[in-house]
């Protein structure tokens, strides 16, 4: 019998939907059914809706809300797609399709099923013009509504972790900076028995996260908008046991889970490496020295970036460093950016050949030094490099020909004592805009290759060289 049609939805997703035992029926409309609010978890999926009709109708959604706190603003942009979206009478099914979100915000929008212009009226009204900011989320209207049918449809913010997979780090303790996109609402922190006693959110974490530790669940509050911008860390203690040891940690939310791997080595070669420099250098005499050689997490060493439990830049310019700069720095393997400029007539030796260890470098800046000696042709195995700042030093000998194999944007050599001319290999520096090489002992003609890829270069500065040298291109 039809006296009163029942609207049954089916709903096939990674989270549940929760649905009233109520059912509602409007004799006015073609159609029936139980107030529903389906919830789409960050990476979409598909909801189906079966349902009696007894006439033509169709389904069409409205705006799309970002909910922003304490503000939602409307934006015309389609996430939610339905098939059919028209029918006649009789038992029918419509799919609802959410795309994956990016978003760090929850959106929603409504299902309207009803006859054509009816539909139309109830979207009309539940619309803003796009870029309207309403001081409330907008009221949910979920059932019969103005003569039609309403299903309130809303998804999650983006829920996965952005980062690594999974981390090594050394014996000593270190602060785990892991990325995460949601801020409005918590996740569930799991972390693996067997290193429960070494990986622990700090009190930071527990305050905005529900976390299961040896089997005991913590409730707390959500995330706050933009705190610790969007980074949960997580400490890992000192490994004292002599052995390397591995544990996971796992982030749950809204049916989607995230789990990395933390190895800790029973060394720590870079706090070594770090404590080499600090002692072969004069670290007591620094103008800046605040927790070197302390227990503390090298992040807070100054001048020391941590990334990803791994040291990623070393910046000690105008630091009163004096000596050489050790070998031992190749043990900084993860460095991307050294800089050690300013330290005039303290820096003085070499550039050691181990530089070219350093395999992640992209930015080297040690002018204005004291530095003597060759430019090391290991430099050539530095094919992430971009910035080569050595000028204002002692530097001698003839410009390498490796150099010319990197992805160099920025050579600065200026000021120093380098002879004979510029290598034909240069010409492959196709993303050089800056080259600095005057006040040195250039001499000779540059090759037509070498004269072509000059006139490319924004800044460019050889000539003068120094008193008796020229170099013409």
């Amino acid at each position: 019998m039809k006296s009163r049609m029942l609207l049954l939805l089916l709903f096939t997703s990674l989270i549940g939907v929760g649905c009233s035992d109520d059912e509602v029926v409007n004799q006015e409309v073609i159609i029936s059914g139980s107030v529903c609010e389906p919830e789409f978890a960050s990476e979409g999926g598909s909801y189906t809706v079966t349902f009696d009709a007894v006439g033509e109708w169709v389904a069409k959604t409205t705006q799309q809300r970002i909910h922003q706190r304490p503000k939602s603003i409307f934006v015309d942009d389609e996430w939610i797609s339905v098939e059919p979206a028209s029918g006649g009478p009789g038992l029918q099914t419509v799919t609802i399709h959410a795309s994956k979100s990016v978003l760090e915000d929850w959106r929603s929008t409504q299902l309207v099923i009803g006859e054509a212009t009816q539909v139309e009226n109830v979207i009309n009204e539940l619309s803003i013009p796009t870029n309207t900011e309403v001081v409330e989320h907008f009221p949910k209207t979920s059932g019969v509504f103005r003569g039609t049918y309403v299903v309130d449809v809303s998804q999650a913010p983006y829920s996965d972790l952005r980062g690594a997979d999974s981390y090594v780090v050394g014996a000593s303790p270190v602060y785990l900076e892991i990325d995460v996109a949601v801020r409005s609402n918590p996740y569930d922190v799991t972390i693996s028995k067997e290193a429960s006693s070494w990986i622990y959110p700090p009190s930071a974490l527990l305050a905005h996260t529900r976390t299961v530790m040896k089997g005991m669940i913590t409730n707390a509050t959500p995330i706050d908008e933009g705190s610790e911008n969007g980074f949960l860390k997580i400490l890992i203690n000192t490994n004292e046991t002599g052995v390397e040891r591995t544990g996971t940690v796992t982030f749950s939310r809204m049916g989607v889970t995230h789990t990395i791997t933390i190895t800790q080595k029973a060394d720590d070669p870079e706090r070594e490496a770090l404590m080499d420099i600090y002692e072969r250098m004069g670290g007591e005499q620094w103008m800046h020295n605040y927790m070197w050689g302390s227990e503390r997490a090298l992040n807070h060493w100054y001048g020391v970036k941590i990334e990803q439990g791994v040291v990623t830049e070393l910046d000690l310019s105008m630091n009163n460093l004096k000596g050489e700069l050790p070998p031992s720095i190749s043990k900084l393997k993860h460095l991307k950016k050294l800089c050690l400029a300013g330290n005039k007539d303290g820096i003085t030796g070499a550039l050691p050949e181990s530089l070219g260890e350093l395999t992640d470098l992209e930015v080297l800046e040690l002018n204005y030094c004291s530095l003597s000696g060759e430019i090391p042709a290991s430099l050539g195995n530095l094919k992430h490099l971009h910035v080569l700042s050595l000028g204002d030093n002692e530097l001698s000998g003839e410009l390498p020909e490796e150099l010319g194999d990197l992805d160099l944007w920025d050579i600065s050599l200026n000021d120093n004592n380098l002879t004979g001319g510029i290598p034909e290999s240069f010409a492959n520096l196709s993303k050089c805009k800056t080259l600095l090489l005057s006040y040195n002992r250039l001499n000779g003609r540059a090759s037509s290759a070498i004269s072509a890829w000059l006139k490319g270069i924004d800044n460019l500065q050889i000539n003068p060289q120094q008193e008796g040298f020229s170099y013409q291109y």
